[in-house]
């Protein structure tokens, strides 16, 4: 009996690879839309679905052009200050989310680092560290246009910045997109 199982194996084996060869052939096959199937590939997109990624020098002319609008009321916005920032961060980060996360937030504090050219693959940024009662956290302003005004401050000087809080980071609060609203 055990004769006659073996007998079959190599067929039952070949049959198997088979099988696997299929499901590795339909698995590599680029996928399609339905719309594709049905009309072509879009205009524009290449063959692989993904646009490609616009140039550095693209993204700085954009930034350059529109960066982060400043809301006009931002004389009349409460001020915060680094260490009311990260005390909330610190103890809850996923509350100080829902309070700032994506709003613009003005800070009020001491420059402790930089301003410093942390270009991203190429992009303008710059970045801004601001500090009280031993609490820093971060600015990012986007575009060359900040980057006189940025170079003339001084380390210990007061700073009032306008900026987006940045939601989800892991290390310190940060604000992006970040305007330089007085320095004293």
């Amino acid at each position: 009996m055990s004769r006659r199982k073996t007998k079959n194996m190599p067929c039952c084996l070949f049959l198997v690879m088979l099988g696997v060869l299929c499901l590795l052939s339909a698995c590599a096959a680029p996928q399609r839309t339905v719309e594709e199937a049905n009309h072509g590939p879009a205009a524009g997109v290449p063959q692989s679905g993904v646009p490609p990624r616009p140039s550095d020098e693209e993204v700085n002319r954009l930034l350059e052009e529109y960066g982060a609008p400043v809301p006009p009321n931002v004389s009349l916005m409460p001020e915060f200050t680094p260490d009311i920032i990260r005390n909330a961060f610190d103890r809850d980060r996923k509350r100080a989310d829902a309070l700032y996360g994506g709003k613009w937030v003005t800070v009020r504090g001491t420059l402790c680092y930089g301003p410093t050219n942390e270009g991203f693959g190429g992009i303008n940024a710059y970045y801004v560290g601001l500090e009280s009662r031993g609490k820093r956290m971060a600015c990012l302003f986007f575009g060359t246009s900040h980057q006189e005004r940025l170079s003339g401050l001084k380390h210990g000087q007061t700073l009032v910045i306008a900026g987006i809080y940045l939601p989800y980071e892991k290390q310190i609060p940060k604000l992006i997109g970040c305007t330089l609203v007085s320095a004293e």
